[in-house]
């Protein structure tokens, strides 16, 4: 008898100390896991917007290298030793087989028109609705990239908005950076308005007629770093359609702007271009 109370007694004092441990460590795991569980979300709606950005820049390169316009499948884009119009190399095998991050995504091809597919559209759907994803995603050959919050997306739906950022204002130049107020500074930002101002030369960008047969307009903006020459040498897409950025690019590197000076020396210009592409008028 006295060593079974011995037992229960030692028993008592173990789950008398465990328990509150135990209790305070379950009371603590929702207010950590909930934020974490949100920031997982918004990073996989981040991984299946750029999925779609990736296929649809994909989908312009295959419609500029072939002449069938673009793929009848996601398939087409897909990995290949050898690429071809059935296997061109552009997304990898995942993406090409519809399914990534939890998302399934629905490939339809619009009608052929004398042989060429103007057009496509994408629905990026969660497998598991509330589970592997929350939102539904859509986008077609403009390359904008929609969104619902709770059914399928259509091209009537917003188009997902773009991540804040520190507010300026409108027609302001950016703050330069320490270097950029030295008088020995190599390169300065200098606004797109204010830049344009320079241009001395331009020439206007060629409408790719594959996008002009699609319907397709809209504005490629550009990150562009001119040369103390005032050539345009570095370009880099910021955003616009994907299939009028490569005629984007090829006429902006064409530009001459005035060389900016800064104490008497040419410098170096940081600044960002726009290419307006309309049906209804000439690109500029």
């Amino acid at each position: 008898m006295k060593r079974t109370g011995k037992i229960l007694l030692t028993l008592y004092f173990f789950f008398t100390l465990s328990t509150p441990a135990q209790e305070k460590k379950a009371e603590g795991q929702p207010a950590t896991s909930a934020p974490a569980a949100v920031k997982d979300r918004e990073s996989q709606e981040e991984q299946v917007v750029a999925l779609l950005h990736s296929i649809n820049a994909a989908c312009a390169k295959y419609a500029s290298a072939y002449r069938t316009g673009f793929p009848a499948t996601l398939a087409y884009l897909g990995p290949s030793p050898s690429p071809s119009a059935k296997a061109a190399g552009l997304i990898d095998a995942a993406a090409a087989s519809g399914k990534k991050y939890g998302y399934s995504f629905a490939y339809t091809s619009g009608m052929p028109s004398g042989g060429v597919i103007l057009g496509y559209k994408i629905q990026a759907d969660p497998i598991e609705p509330g589970k592997s994803g929350p939102k539904h995603f859509y986008t077609d050959q403009s390359s904008v990239v929609r969104e619902n919050p709770s059914a399928p997306a259509t091209v009537v739906d917003a188009p997902v908005a773009p991540k804040p950022s520190a507010p300026t204002t409108p027609g302001a130049v950016a703050p330069p950076s320490p270097a950029a107020n030295s008088p020995t500074a190599s390169r300065v930002h200098v606004s797109e308005k204010d830049q344009a101002a320079r241009l001395t030369s331009s020439v206007p960008p060629v409408y790719p007629p594959l996008a002009r047969q699609a319907r397709i307009s809209g504005t490629i903006r550009l990150h562009v770093i001119i040369s103390k020459s005032g050539v345009p040498q570095s370009i880099e897409v910021l955003s616009g359609p994907p299939l009028l950025v490569a005629s984007a690019i090829q006429a902006v590197r064409q530009y001459q702007y005035q060389p900016t000076l800064l104490n008497g020396e040419p410098v170096e210009v940081e600044t960002e271009v726009a290419v307006v592409f309309s049906l209804t008028e000439a690109p500029k």
